[in-house]
C-alpha cells in the first residue's frame, strides 16, 4: 500500500479493486470515471481501513460519489483464512456479473439480429431498439433513446395497454392489427409482452405489413376481377376425393342458373345432362385424370333444364410437382354454334339444292333452245316451272323465318299460344280447305310465353309440312297444349309417313356434316325458331304411324 496513487491505478482491465481511504481520494476521478466506462459487468470494490470504526462509519464519510463504489470494507490487521474467504466471495460476484454481462450482450445482439423491430419502454419511454426498429421508424437509435413511445406509436399504445391487462406478466399478447405509426403511417402490427417481476417495462415486437398489406389488396382485386369476369370461371380442390369445386364466380352462376351454394363441394359434371356425348366426357376425365390440360366444347344443362354448348378450358395447377387445383373457364357458345350451324345448312342448300335445281332449269332450257319445234316443250316447260317454283319456295321459307327473328329480335311480349295456336290452324284450313284433313285439340283456356312470330312461323311449317307430306286421304293431326310448373308443352301429332331418318338430324340436333344433313330447309328453320323462342324441341315416331314432335317453351315472365 505504499506505491505512490498514480502508478496504483491503471487502465488495465482487472476484476477487483482493493484500495484503502487515502489512495481512493486520491485516485477517486480516474476510478469513478473507468467504473462509469466499464462495459465488462460489475467490478468489485474492497476498501481497506486500520480505523477501528465500523464499516459503515468509514463508507459514510466518504463524498457521495464514492459511496456506491465501494462493496465491501475490511480492518487491518486480518487473518488470511478471512482475507481469502473475502476474496472469493468478490471473485465470485465479478464472475456473475461477468456471465449475466455476457448473456445481456448476448440477448441484444440477438435482438439486433431479429428481422422484426423490437423496443422496450419503460414507463412509456423508450429505452431500447433494435436494428429493424431504426429501420422501421426511419431515425437514429440516439433519437429514439429516451422518447415517449407515442410519439411512434400514438393513441394505438392506448390499445396496447389495454391488451396486457389480460396477459400474465411474461406472457405475450397476441399481435394487434390496424395499428399505423406516428411519423411516417407505415401499417404495422404489434404484440407486447412485461418484463421483470413487476412488469414496468414492456418489450414491444413491431412487424411491417406494409408488403402483406399490399398482397392482399392485390389478392382483393384479382377476386374482384374473378368475380366480375364476363366468363364463367371454377375452381376445384384435386386433392380432395372427386375433385369438388370451391369456387365458382357469377357468371358461371348466371351461366348454369344455380346459387353458389348449392354447387359448391359438388363435381362439375352436375352440369352436364345424360345427353351430353360420352366421347367428350370421356376425354375429359382422362385429362383431369392425369392433370392435363383440355380444351373443348360439351353439352350442359341449367338448373331450369335448358341446354346450352359450354366452351370449356380446364388447366390443371401444380404447386412444385404437386397437382393441387383445376381451374376452368366456361363460356356460352350456343349462338355461335347455332350461327355456325345456320351457315353450313344454308352453304349446303345452296351449294346442293340450288344447284341441282338450276341444272334441271339449265339442262331443260337447253332443250328447248335445241328443239323449238319440239312435241315435249310442254314437258321441259313444267319441268323447269317446277325447278323455280321449289327455288322460290325455298327463298319464301328463308325470308319468313329471317322476319320471324328478326321481329322477335327487336321485342319480346307475353304472347297466349293457345291463340297463335288457333290463328294458324285458321290458316291451315283457309290455305289448303278440306285437304287438311281433321285436326284434334286439347288446349288450356290460356299459356303464355315470351315470344310470338319465331314460335308462330315453327308451328305453321310443322302444320303444313303435316298436311303437304301425308299420305292419307283425311289426313289426321292432333294438337295439345299442356301447362306444366316448370313449362308449357306443344306437341303436335299426325299420321303421315314420317319424317325419315336422314332428314331428323334438323329437328334432334346433330350438327350439319356432308353425311349427316338434311335435304332441305324447313326442318332446320323450325328448329331454330323454336330454339330462338327459348324453347326445347323434340321428335319421336308417333304409334302407330306417323310424326310427334314436342316443344316446350318457358312460362312468360312478363305480365300477360
Amino acid at each position: 500500500m505504499n506505491t505512490p496513487p498514480t502508478e496504483c491505478f491503471t487502465d488495465d482491465p482487472f476484476d477487483i479493486c482493493i484500495v484503502d481511504v487515502p489512495t481512493l481520494i486520491e485516485i477517486s476521478d480516474e476510478l469513478v470515471s473507468y467504473f462509469t466506462q466499464n462495459e465488462t459487468g460489475y467490478i468489485p470494490c474492497l476498501l481497506v481501513t486500520s480505523e477501528p470504526t465500523s464499516g459503515e462509519d468509514v463508507v459514510g464519510r466518504l463524498p457521495t460519489v464514492l459511496r456506491s463504489l465501494i462493496t465491501e470494507v475490511i480492518t487491518t490487521p486480518i487473518r488470511k483464512s478471512e482475507l481469502a474467504h473475502r476474496l472469493v466471495a468478490l471473485f465470485r460476484i465479478r464472475r456473475l456479473s461477468v456471465e449475466l454481462y455476457v448473456s445481456r450482450e448476448e440477448y441484444r445482439r440477438v435482438l439486433r439480429l431479429i428481422p422484426g423491430a423490437v423496443t422496450i419502454v419503460t414507463n412509456e419511454t423508450i429505452r431500447y431498439v433494435n436494428r429493424s426498429a431504426v429501420k422501421l421508424f426511419k431515425q437514429t437509435e440516439s433519437a429514439l433513446i429516451g422518447r415517449s413511445v407515442r410519439h411512434l406509436l400514438g393513441t394505438d399504445w392506448e390499445r396496447i395497454q389495454e391488451s396486457l391487462l389480460s396477459a400474465d406478466i411474461g406472457e405475450p399478447t397476441p399481435f394487434l392489427s390496424g395499428i399505423s405509426t406516428v411519423p411516417n403511417s407505415t401499417p404495422v402490427e404489434v404484440a407486447a409482452v412485461q418484463l421483470g417481476s413487476s412488469g414496468d417495462s414492456i418489450a414491444l415486437v413491431i412487424r411491417d405489413v406494409t408488403e402483406q398489406h399490399q398482397r392482399e389488396e392485390q389478392l382483393r382485386l384479382y377476386r374482384r376481377a374473378m368475380d366480375d369476369a364476363k366468363i364463367g370461371i371454377t375452381i376445384t380442390d384435386a386433392t380432395e376425393p372427386d375433385n369438388p369445386l370451391i369456387y365458382v364466380n357469377k357468371e358461371l352462376e348466371r351461366l348454369t342458373g344455380r346459387n353458389a351454394s348449392d354447387i359448391l363441394g359438388e363435381n362439375p359434371r352436375i352440369f352436364q345432362p345424360p345427353q351430353t356425348t360420352s366421347a367428350i366426357k370421356s376425354d375429359l376425365r382422362e385429362a383431369i385424370a392425369n392433370g392435363e390440360p383440355i380444351n373443348t366444347v360439351i353439352l350442359n344443362q341449367r338448373s331450369d333444364g335448358t341446354e346450352w354448348c359450354n366452351e370449356l378450358d380446364v388447366s390443371p395447377v401444380y404447386y412444385n410437382t404437386e397437382l393441387r387445383n383445376f381451374i376452368g373457364f366456361q363460356r356460352d357458345v350456343t349462338d355461335e354454334r347455332e350461327r355456325n350451324q345456320q351457315l353450313a345448312v344454308l352453304d349446303r342448300v345452296l351449294r346442293h339444292n340450288f344447284r341441282n335445281r338450276l341444272n334441271v332449269i339449265i339442262g331443260h332450257a337447253e332443250e328447248i333452245a335445241n328443239s323449238p319445234s319440239d312435241t315435249r316443250d310442254g314437258t321441259h316447260a313444267e319441268a323447269v316451272l317446277s325447278a323455280a317454283y321449289e327455288l322460290l319456295e325455298l327463298s319464301e321459307e328463308a325470308r319468313q323465318f329471317r322476319s320471324a327473328m328478326h321481329a322477335d329480335e327487336q321485342s319480346r311480349t307475353a304472347v297466349d299460344l293457345v291463340r297463335v295456336v288457333r290463328t294458324e290452324i285458321q290458316e291451315l284450313r283457309g290455305k289448303f280447305g278440306e285437304e287438311s284433313g281433321r285436326v284434334v285439340t286439347s288446349f288450356p283456356n290460356t299459356a303464355y310465353i315470351d315470344s310470338s312470330e319465331s314460335i308462330r312461323f315453327a308451328i305453321s311449317e310443322l302444320l303444313t309440312n303435316a298436311v303437304t307430306h301425308s299420305d292419307q286421304d283425311t289426313p289426321r293431326i292432333e294438337v295439345t297444349i299442356e301447362e306444366t310448373a316448370e313449362s308449357i308443352v306443344l306437341t303436335i301429332t299426325d299420321d303421315g309417313p314420317g319424317i325419315p331418318v336422314s332428314e331428323q338430324s334438323a329437328l334432334v340436333g346433330a350438327d350439319e356434316t356432308p353425311v349427316n344433313h338434311a335435304s332441305g330447309l324447313g326442318l332446320w328453320l323450325i328448329r331454330w325458331s323454336v330454339a330462338s323462342a327459348g324453347g326445347h324441341l323434340t321428335y319421336t315416331d308417333a304409334k302407330p304411324r306417323g310424326s310427334c314432335v314436342r316443344i316446350e317453351l318457358p312460362h312468360s315472365t312478363q305480365t300477360s
